[in-house]
């Protein structure tokens, strides 16, 4: 392993603003792959990871989840590509197999100088009709909640780290 798993555990920040520089098909597919290589409750492996580069896309979709929440001028901070994790709409373990899908693509991008951040807007949004539109377009399934997206791109800031202040006990 070329970087210490617990430097890229450390490093990890949310970006929120990225440089226009393009993101390789194969860092895409490195991310994509560390997120899909969670744990699934009992193996079922039901969740979808879509990537979208298509600028056209990722702009319909910023305009019809900005409809559907109100906000004019939505946007995934200018990121050169979107994962979007979704699952079907009534299975129990969710919002924990995103969770652990998400942590890993935060730290595959990290290892590869790449940013992200966690959104959830569109997770109470997927049956909008301007939002499902889009989805339908990027062939994610009809009963599926798309529980996050992902912006990624290559950094343009690098904020400090934060404090970590939550308790820790060890009980012997």
């Amino acid at each position: 392993m070329n970087q210490d798993i617990f430097d890229v555990i450390h490093r990890r920040k949310s970006i929120r603003q990225f440089t226009d520089e393009k993101v390789t098909y194969d860092d895409l597919l490195k991310i994509a792959n560390a997120a899909r290589a969670t744990a699934t409750s009992v193996n079922l492996q039901n969740r979808t990871f879509t990537i979208v580069q298509n600028k056209g896309l990722i702009n319909k979709l910023q305009i019809a989840l900005g409809t559907a929440l109100g906000q004019r001028n939505y946007d995934f901070y200018q990121a050169d590509a979107l994962l979007l994790i979704s699952m079907p709409d009534n299975y129990t373990y969710s919002q924990i197999e995103t969770g652990l899908a998400v942590q890993n693509a935060y730290l595959a991008a990290t290892a590869l100088g790449l940013g992200t951040t966690w959104t959830d807007q569109i997770r109470n949004q997927c049956h909008h009709s301007g939002v499902r539109a889009v989805l339908d377009e990027m062939e994610i399934p009809s009963n599926h909640i798309c529980w996050t997206i992902l912006p990624i791109g290559v950094p343009a800031e690098n904020p400090p780290a934060k404090e970590r202040t939550e308790k820790i006990t060890i009980i012997e």
